[in-house]
């Protein structure tokens, strides 16, 4: 029978196919890990954003005094009635899956005017007539500034949101190499 007339592949052909197939899903599997970090800590840093945006509304509805806290690597964020951040939790959030707060790192604020990191402090919410009524971690002066970190896991894929006196509302950012604008 003449080796020509034989169809097929050889074993060395089909290891080279199998060996790119495995390098290629690699690839693209270590990018979909990557996504999906990203992902999660974006929707972390909206959802933190909207929850004290929440907050600061019920603040001036009910005239009432509203504590926020998030400790250092955990992902509740909790609410109280009242100054002292401690007895019935009148709201809470969880990060999504593998985000957790941070309360110190080597990355800066996201944004510069905001230089208190809030974590593992109680962060104040105090009503005023028109304005977002973020107090900040000191109830007693108006700073009106601060931030929360979060970082996915132990991953360089880190979210932040600030508070700053001259915005009126909390900026959600992500970290990608310098801090951007969600």
């Amino acid at each position: 029978m003449d080796r020509a007339n034989k169809y097929g592949f050889s074993l060395v052909e089909v290891l080279v196919v199998v060996i790119i197939m495995g390098v290629v899903s690699t690839i693209g599997v270590s990018s979909f890990r990557q996504a999906v970090a990203n992902s999660r800590v974006r929707d972390s840093a909206i959802n933190v954003a909207a929850f004290l945006e929440r907050v600061s509304m019920t603040a001036r509805e009910t005239n009432e005094v509203y504590c926020v806290v998030a400790a250092a690597n955990s992902n509740e964020l909790k609410a109280y009635k009242g100054s002292g951040c401690s007895g019935t939790v009148v709201e809470s959030m969880n990060l999504e899956g593998g985000v957790l707060f941070r309360s110190s790192s080597s990355l800066t604020s996201p944004n510069t005017d905001a230089t208190t990191n809030l974590v593992g402090k109680n962060a104040y919410f105090v009503a005023r007539i028109g304005l977002n009524s973020f107090r900040g971690s000191n109830l007693e002066q108006q700073t009106f500034e601060g931030y929360y970190l979060m970082q996915y896991s132990t991953s360089s894929t880190w979210a932040g949101v600030s508070k700053v006196p001259t915005d009126n509302r909390f900026r959600s950012h992500t970290y990608v190499g310098a801090w951007r604008n969600l």
